[in-house]
Protein backbone atom coordinates (compact mmCIF):
# COMPACT_ATOMS: atom_id res chain seq x y z
CA UNK A 1 0.00 0.00 0.00
CA UNK A 2 1.18 3.59 -0.93
CA UNK A 3 0.42 6.72 1.36
CA UNK A 4 -0.73 9.56 -0.57
CA UNK A 5 -1.30 13.20 1.11
CA UNK A 6 -4.55 15.16 -0.84
CA UNK A 7 -5.03 18.77 1.05
CA UNK A 8 -6.80 20.28 -1.69
CA UNK A 9 -9.30 18.97 -4.12
CA UNK A 10 -7.39 17.01 -6.91
CA UNK A 11 -8.08 15.47 -10.30
CA UNK A 12 -6.28 12.50 -11.51
CA UNK A 13 -5.67 10.17 -14.26
CA UNK A 14 -5.42 6.45 -14.13
CA UNK A 15 -2.72 5.70 -16.30
CA UNK A 16 -3.94 2.06 -17.50
CA UNK A 17 -7.61 2.49 -17.34
CA UNK A 18 -7.44 -1.74 -17.39
CA UNK A 19 -5.96 -1.89 -14.26
CA UNK A 20 -8.15 -1.59 -11.40
CA UNK A 21 -7.48 1.28 -8.91
CA UNK A 22 -8.27 0.85 -4.89
CA UNK A 23 -8.11 3.46 -3.15
CA UNK A 24 -9.06 3.64 1.02
CA UNK A 25 -9.18 6.34 3.38
CA UNK A 26 -7.22 6.90 6.41
CA UNK A 27 -9.42 4.31 8.25
CA UNK A 28 -8.11 1.78 5.84
CA UNK A 29 -12.19 1.35 4.31
CA UNK A 30 -12.61 1.57 0.81
CA UNK A 31 -13.21 4.98 -0.92
CA UNK A 32 -12.57 4.86 -4.08
CA UNK A 33 -12.14 2.16 -7.13
CA UNK A 34 -12.73 2.12 -10.61
CA UNK A 35 -13.87 -1.97 -10.77
CA UNK A 36 -17.35 -1.64 -11.07
CA UNK A 37 -17.58 1.67 -13.46
CA UNK A 38 -18.01 -0.11 -17.43
CA UNK A 39 -16.28 1.37 -19.06
CA UNK A 40 -14.18 2.33 -16.47
CA UNK A 41 -13.07 6.02 -15.59
CA UNK A 42 -9.87 7.42 -16.93
CA UNK A 43 -9.89 10.14 -14.75
CA UNK A 44 -11.77 11.29 -11.40
CA UNK A 45 -11.46 13.28 -8.04
CA UNK A 46 -10.14 12.93 -4.84
CA UNK A 47 -11.52 15.24 -1.74
CA UNK A 48 -8.86 17.24 0.36
CA UNK A 49 -9.12 14.98 2.79
CA UNK A 50 -5.63 14.83 4.05
CA UNK A 51 -4.17 10.89 3.56
CA UNK A 52 -5.44 7.87 1.46
CA UNK A 53 -4.00 4.71 0.74
CA UNK A 54 -3.27 3.38 -2.57
CA UNK A 55 -4.03 -0.62 -2.91
CA UNK A 56 -3.79 -1.04 -6.58
CA UNK A 57 -3.67 0.97 -9.89
CA UNK A 58 -1.17 3.77 -10.65
CA UNK A 59 -2.52 7.57 -11.06
CA UNK A 60 -0.86 10.91 -12.11
CA UNK A 61 -2.04 13.74 -10.84
CA UNK A 62 -3.82 16.27 -13.01
CA UNK A 63 -3.48 19.69 -13.58
CA UNK A 64 -6.87 20.80 -12.00
CA UNK A 65 -10.02 18.69 -10.43
CA UNK A 66 -12.27 16.85 -13.27
CA UNK A 67 -15.56 19.41 -13.81
CA UNK A 68 -18.43 17.25 -13.15
CA UNK A 69 -21.94 18.79 -13.82
CA UNK A 70 -24.15 19.70 -11.56
CA UNK A 71 -27.83 19.07 -11.25
CA UNK A 72 -30.05 21.87 -11.99
CA UNK A 73 -31.88 22.60 -8.61
CA UNK A 74 -34.68 24.82 -7.91
CA UNK A 75 -33.65 28.63 -6.05
CA UNK A 76 -33.23 27.20 -2.37
CA UNK A 77 -34.44 29.33 0.37
CA UNK A 78 -33.69 28.34 3.88
CA UNK A 79 -36.51 27.76 5.83
CA UNK A 80 -35.02 28.21 8.89
CA UNK A 81 -32.73 31.17 10.56
CA UNK A 82 -29.70 28.49 11.66
CA UNK A 83 -27.45 26.44 9.15
CA UNK A 84 -26.77 23.01 10.95
CA UNK A 85 -22.92 23.09 9.59
CA UNK A 86 -21.88 23.87 13.34
CA UNK A 87 -24.44 21.69 15.14
CA UNK A 88 -22.90 19.11 17.81
CA UNK A 89 -23.24 15.63 16.29
CA UNK A 90 -23.86 12.94 18.79
CA UNK A 91 -23.85 9.24 18.30
CA UNK A 92 -25.90 6.41 19.16
CA UNK A 93 -28.88 4.19 18.11
CA UNK A 94 -30.74 5.63 15.14
CA UNK A 95 -32.81 3.74 12.75
CA UNK A 96 -33.15 6.51 10.48
CA UNK A 97 -28.89 6.79 10.25
CA UNK A 98 -29.24 10.86 10.58
CA UNK A 99 -31.34 13.13 12.03
CA UNK A 100 -31.05 16.80 12.70
CA UNK A 101 -33.06 18.17 15.75
CA UNK A 102 -32.93 21.84 14.53
CA UNK A 103 -34.42 23.26 17.88
CA UNK A 104 -31.85 21.51 19.71
CA UNK A 105 -28.96 22.33 17.48
CA UNK A 106 -27.76 18.56 17.66
CA UNK A 107 -27.38 16.28 14.17
CA UNK A 108 -28.36 12.30 15.94
CA UNK A 109 -26.32 10.12 14.05
CA UNK A 110 -26.28 6.30 14.10
CA UNK A 111 -23.14 4.69 15.50
CA UNK A 112 -22.83 2.12 12.72
CA UNK A 113 -22.11 5.08 10.10
CA UNK A 114 -18.67 5.33 11.79
CA UNK A 115 -17.70 2.27 10.31
CA UNK A 116 -19.56 3.33 6.62
CA UNK A 117 -17.44 4.32 3.87
CA UNK A 118 -16.52 8.09 4.03
CA UNK A 119 -18.87 8.89 0.94
CA UNK A 120 -22.08 7.03 2.24
CA UNK A 121 -21.60 9.33 5.60
CA UNK A 122 -21.06 12.15 3.69
CA UNK A 123 -24.20 11.70 0.94
CA UNK A 124 -26.22 10.86 4.44
CA UNK A 125 -25.37 14.09 6.61
CA UNK A 126 -25.07 16.16 3.08
CA UNK A 127 -28.88 15.26 2.60
CA UNK A 128 -29.46 15.83 6.30
CA UNK A 129 -27.80 19.23 5.78
CA UNK A 130 -29.99 19.88 2.60
CA UNK A 131 -33.43 20.13 4.52
CA UNK A 132 -32.16 23.53 5.57
CA UNK A 133 -33.90 24.27 2.23
CA UNK A 134 -36.51 21.55 1.19
CA UNK A 135 -38.56 19.15 3.14
CA UNK A 136 -38.57 16.92 -0.15
CA UNK A 137 -36.24 13.77 0.26
CA UNK A 138 -35.69 13.56 -3.45
CA UNK A 139 -34.64 17.02 -3.84
CA UNK A 140 -32.45 16.76 -0.67
CA UNK A 141 -30.66 13.77 -2.23
CA UNK A 142 -29.35 16.20 -5.65
CA UNK A 143 -28.68 18.81 -3.56
CA UNK A 144 -26.47 16.83 -1.51
CA UNK A 145 -24.80 15.34 -4.89
CA UNK A 146 -23.99 18.43 -5.66
CA UNK A 147 -22.37 19.51 -2.95
CA UNK A 148 -20.19 16.28 -2.90
CA UNK A 149 -19.04 17.48 -6.02
CA UNK A 150 -17.87 20.51 -4.96
CA UNK A 151 -16.03 18.59 -2.00
CA UNK A 152 -14.45 16.31 -4.70
CA UNK A 153 -16.50 13.37 -5.28
CA UNK A 154 -17.35 11.56 -8.16
CA UNK A 155 -20.73 11.08 -9.19
CA UNK A 156 -20.14 7.25 -9.18
CA UNK A 157 -19.67 8.06 -5.29
CA UNK A 158 -22.62 9.17 -4.95
CA UNK A 159 -24.93 7.22 -6.70
CA UNK A 160 -23.31 4.07 -5.08
CA UNK A 161 -24.16 6.21 -1.68
CA UNK A 162 -27.34 6.55 -2.75
CA UNK A 163 -27.72 3.03 -3.44
CA UNK A 164 -26.13 1.10 -0.17
CA UNK A 165 -27.29 4.36 2.40
CA UNK A 166 -30.89 4.09 1.57
CA UNK A 167 -33.04 1.27 2.00
CA UNK A 168 -34.78 -1.04 0.08
CA UNK A 169 -38.35 1.48 0.50
CA UNK A 170 -36.60 4.44 -1.42
CA UNK A 171 -35.85 2.60 -4.90
CA UNK A 172 -37.83 5.20 -6.45
CA UNK A 173 -35.38 8.12 -4.75
CA UNK A 174 -32.10 5.84 -5.30
CA UNK A 175 -33.41 5.42 -9.39
CA UNK A 176 -33.89 9.40 -9.55
CA UNK A 177 -30.70 10.40 -7.95
CA UNK A 178 -28.44 7.65 -10.18
CA UNK A 179 -30.42 8.48 -13.48
CA UNK A 180 -29.76 12.31 -13.26
CA UNK A 181 -26.29 11.38 -12.48
CA UNK A 182 -26.30 9.16 -15.37
CA UNK A 183 -27.96 11.84 -17.91
CA UNK A 184 -25.18 14.73 -16.43
CA UNK A 185 -21.89 13.19 -17.65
Amino acid sequence: MRSLIVNEKTGFEIVDPNQTVVIRDARHILFYTNEPIKPRATCFNLPAFGQYWIDSGSIRKLASPVNYPMAELPLLIPRFNITPYNFKIVWGNNPSKCTILWEKRIIFADSKLKESPLPQMFFILEHEYAHLYTKDDALADQIAGNYMKELGFNPVQIGESSIFALSDRQIQRKATLVNSLIASK
